[in-house]
């Protein structure tokens, strides 16, 4: 795939089946939605050639902007996503997915490879001070935590453990947004039905804490440089989630594990599962292969759509469109109307500013605009095009066939009290102003004052440039 003066090489395209939902999390119980399975899926595998998160950016936009030049793919947000890796010398290979929004994607890499760096740092550090791989002891410390003023332990099963020559580590900052305390309690929610740990790094006032926390270091004989954490839970839950802890603080000594996460608004990400091996990919036992030859491949070369990228630049030669327009109106889904209601004769400008705007408010007003089929916009457009009626009553006549679809241009104008006015009709009220200002028509300067009493009388019924146009043939005349 082309991209400015690169080339980004497509490793894969496979034809997926949606995956089931988590609809939510239970203490016990995951429950999935299974309406989206069946739905198909096109997933496009770039090689890892992309540089920076800038360029992460554009080649998600313009495989965007080819697939929905098929037409053939569903707008909107949510139907595109992105599934991003990132890995860093030194670091690991991560999959983040769902990433959503394109604005967004230089900032979950720029995040991704932050975290990797501090983790990389905290592991630097952990070796520095010799810190040896923890081994699981977990502490029922229900009796120091029961009568706490704290409804999170007050009468629940506390447990702790005590991470030794481990202080400060947890309220490290690894991401603008998260510190590694975030981290393990995010790998917590992922692995266990637990929401979330409390632990000695934190501000231990908000929990209402502080004199259960001293206790405990003292009854397991903590160190000033050690770490506590508590859970709170049933004892064998409990003990499963002290085990994600454990297992997580000692792959700190590796550094940065492979792993699948999911991208956050906010630009930053959060534990999902282990990245899945490799091997895991395998072909749809009761689907026939498709063999892809020369002769399918030279038939869709001649039946491929104009990329949009290329209706851009000839939207702007052809029509006249400034360069924001035309990028607006051909990635729209009016682009195909738009073109066909350029045979009206009307102004480029005028139909896609009423297409792409226009309609757009008349929507956020309550107007159906879903009546508004093509020969209603045909009809305005040409008495338009004729000069027949002004821009200005265009959203006037749009709420009229939105209000009754079946009603004729005529109809809608009568009913709305805007009156046509036809170039006869023009010509005439110009040519009577025009004679009865005779010493105007003679004076360069006299143009605008001539063009102020000609408004007056038509002003609501046709277009102020057509107005122009006529005065000035009018006076063209007259000098000759």
């Amino acid at each position: 795939m082309k991209l400015k003066d690169e080339k980004i090489g497509i490793a894969n395209i496979c034809l997926e089946e949606e995956s089931c939902q988590i609809i939510r999390r239970e203490q016990k119980k995951v429950v999935y939605g299974l309406d989206r399975l069946g739905i198909p899926l096109i997933e496009i595998g770039t090689r890892p050639e992309i540089k920076t998160p800038e360029q992460a950016k554009a080649v998600a936009e313009k495989i965007g902007m080819i697939l929905r030049s098929t037409k053939n793919v569903k707008r909107g947000i949510g139907t595109i996503r992105q599934d991003i890796n990132v890995s860093i010398k030194g670091g690991a290979r991560v999959e983040i997915k769902g990433a959503q929004e394109l604005g967004l994607i230089p900032k979950i890499i720029e995040n991704e490879v932050a975290r990797q760096l501090n983790l990389l740092k905290i592991r630097d550090d952990l070796r520095r001070i010799k810190f040896k791989p923890v081994k699981l002891k977990i502490f029922d410390v229900s009796d120091i935590f029961k009568n706490s003023q704290s409804l999170i332990t007050r009468d629940k099963s506390t447990f702790a453990i005590k991470i030794e020559r481990f202080a400060g580590f947890l309220k490290r900052k690894i991401t603008p947004t998260r510190t590694l305390g975030n981290e393990i309690a995010n790998y917590v929610r992922a692995r266990t039905p637990l929401k979330g740990i409390i632990h000695s790094d934190e501000e231990l006032g908000k929990y209402k804490l502080d004199k259960e926390f001293e206790k405990l270091a003292s009854a397991v004989k903590a160190k000033k440089g050690d770490t506590l954490i508590i859970a709170v839970g049933e004892k064998n839950i409990v003990e499963k989630t002290m085990k994600v802890i454990v297992e997580r603080i000692n792959q700190l000594l590796v550094g940065v594990p492979e792993e699948t996460r999911r991208a956050l608004d906010n630009g930053d990400t959060e534990y999902m599962r282990p990245l899945p091996g490799a091997a895991r990919m395998y072909p749809e036992t009761d689907v026939p292969p498709i063999r892809i030859d020369k002769e399918l491949i030279n038939k869709l070369n001649n039946e491929l759509p104009e990329l949009i990228e290329d209706k851009i630049k000839r939207f702007i030669k052809e029509y006249g469109l400034n360069p924001e327009l035309s990028k607006q109106i051909a990635k729209s889904k009016y682009s195909d109307m738009f073109e066909s209601l350029i045979g009206t004769g009307a102004e480029a400008k005028v139909i896609a500013s009423t297409l792409l705007i226009t309609l757009k408010e008349l929507e956020k007003e309550g107007v159906k605009v879903k009546n508004i089929k093509n020969w209603h916009l045909e009809s305005i457009f040409k008495a338009f095009a004729r000069g027949e009626i002004p821009r200005t009553a265009i959203p006037q006549i749009l709420k009229g066939f939105a209000k009754k679809p079946k009603s004729s241009l005529e109809q809608v104008m009568q009913e709305a009290k805007i009156e046509k006015l036809t170039m006869e009709d023009l010509d005439g009220i110009i040519e009577k102003i025009v004679k009865e200002n005779a010493q105007l028509a003679e004076d360069k300067r006299g143009k605008k004052i001539l063009m102020g009493l000609i408004m007056q009388k038509v002003r609501g019924r046709i277009d102020g440039m057509v107005v122009m146009e006529r005065l000035e043939k009018k006076l063209e005349e007259r000098r000759k």
